[in-house]
């Protein structure tokens, strides 16, 4: 072949020269090929972008149309529209994670119930000494006599942690587990620091309180101020941020807060209730309900308060609470207080 084109003038090497350097090219261009084909499939195996508000675009510039995706469950704080009179649970999940500057009180109303319970057990407890009163600042609540700090609440994680003036170094290797916060310049003053975790706890933390006051000579009398859980009802982020119990960083952008379109529901066909349905299908009487209907109820899990599982518990067992009750109201002094979890 080279022959052949050698009597066009064209000498031989000068072929060999451009068919070398066009099979590398071609090599190159194969290799640029696999490697970006390469980098997008990695790219595709990444978390998916999800579409959870579809964000208008600017005026004038046309957007080609986009085929609906569904919303996936969770999604980044930056796509999600929140309403600030009723978010899902999801939406508040987003927010939780948000590093927000939440003040103590915001932390104590969206808390768990039963620490809320501890919480307004101890306040009671501190506030019956002689003399001590309650002052509440954005990080803690602290308790003083005469400008002697004595105790302080404050909340590390979504523990409930009591700190008292009281040496931690003297309650080693005792029951109490007590730890040295005195390495924080806020609680100097009350080094001891006690995590309420539970009934148990909060039990011993009133050891701990009786330990100080009577150290200080302070006499214990009747709490008569009001109900400590007032106010600390549960509230969404969005109404404690417009409440100012929650402050939002400098710089930090918030999701939107917008209630959403009501959109109208096709009518359903009215179906009927089968002799055993599941809970999303069944049909409920207020007044009168079949033994299925309320075996089907007790499996849900609804937050049920301490008298409503009375009433639902069996006669002998309701006999043997009111023989215990009315032995315990039986001595002088006692008196009972009923709360959603418990009776004190």
């Amino acid at each position: 072949m080279f022959n052949m084109l050698t009597p066009f003038g064209i000498p031989e090497i000068s072929i060999i020269t451009a068919l070398s350097v066009a099979v590398i090219i071609l090599i190159t261009l194969n290799i640029v090929f696999i490697v970006r084909a390469s980098r997008k499939k990695k790219a595709g195996q990444g978390e998916p972008v999800i579409v959870y508000v579809p964000v208008p675009a600017s005026a004038g510039e046309p957007q080609p149309e986009v085929e609906e995706q569904p919303v996936e469950e969770t999604a980044s704080a930056e796509q999600l529209v929140i309403k600030t009179t009723d978010i899902t649970p999801e939406e508040e999940e987003i927010l939780s994670r948000l590093k927000l500057d939440r003040s103590f009180t915001a932390k104590l109303v969206q808390t768990e119930e039963e620490t809320k319970e501890l919480y307004a057990e101890l306040k009671r407890e501190l506030l019956s000494y002689a003399g001590v009163h309650s002052r509440m600042s954005w990080r803690r609540e602290t308790y003083s006599k005469s400008r002697e700090a004595l105790a302080r609440f404050g909340v590390r994680g979504k523990t409930l942690c009591l700190y008292l003036a009281l040496q931690p170094e003297e309650f080693t290797d005792s029951k109490y587990k007590a730890e040295d916060a005195s390495n924080h310049s806020s609680y100097t003053d009350t080094p001891l620091m006690y995590r309420i975790k539970n009934p148990l706890r909060m039990r011993y933390a009133k050891e701990l309180i009786g330990i100080l006051m009577s150290g200080r000579g302070l006499e214990k009398g009747e709490y008569a101020g009001e109900d400590p859980l007032e106010g600390l009802e549960y509230r969404n982020t969005p109404t404690l941020i417009e409440e100012g119990l929650i402050r939002v960083p400098a710089g930090m952008e918030l999701p939107v807060f917008t209630e959403p379109a009501q959109e109208s529901q096709p009518e359903v066909e009215e179906q009927p209730v089968e002799e055993i349905a599941s809970a999303e299908q069944l049909v409920i009487n207020t007044t009168d309900i079949t033994p299925e209907e309320e075996e089907i109820l007790s499996r849900l899990k609804l937050d049920r308060s301490f008298a409503a599982k009375l009433v639902q518990t069996e006669e002998e067992t309701k006999e043997l609470y009111a023989e215990l009750k009315r032995e315990l109201l039986s001595y002088a002094g006692v008196h009972s207080r009923m709360s959603w979890r418990r009776e004190t």
